[in-house]
């Protein structure tokens, strides 16, 4: 038996339904990296005063210098910062945005 009232079924005339799904954090334009937005607008905010901190990443290196056992230990931890600063740069070598972030990638490490 044929019922007389058939679910409509819109193919196109009718307007879109105005419910949406909620926007999800993968999907937005460079939210992702606000960490790296929030160091760069420290470091832009900092000026001339950015010198005090390669003392502290100066210092930041004996620290580990004294923590680390032997000296196999030291040339890790050297590649391993040489290696997130190179990756750093080569991630970000043409986004003027992160030019102080590369800029303190390379000298803190060299």
């Amino acid at each position: 038996m044929a019922t007389q009232n058939a679910p409509f079924v819109p193919l196109g005339e009718a307007e879109p339904p105005t419910h949406s799904a909620p926007p999800r954090p993968w999907q937005r334009d460079g939210g992702l990296s606000s960490l790296a937005d929030a160091a760069e607008a420290f470091l832009e905010r900092a000026g001339h005063d950015r010198g005090p901190w390669l003392a502290v990443a100066f210092a930041a290196g004996i620290a580990v210098w004294f923590a680390l056992p032997d000296g196999g230990a030291w040339l890790r931890a050297m590649g391993l910062g040489g290696a997130v600063g190179l990756i750093g740069w080569l991630h970000w070598r043409g986004r003027e945005g992160r030019a102080l972030l590369r800029l303190a990638g390379v000298a803190t490490r060299y």
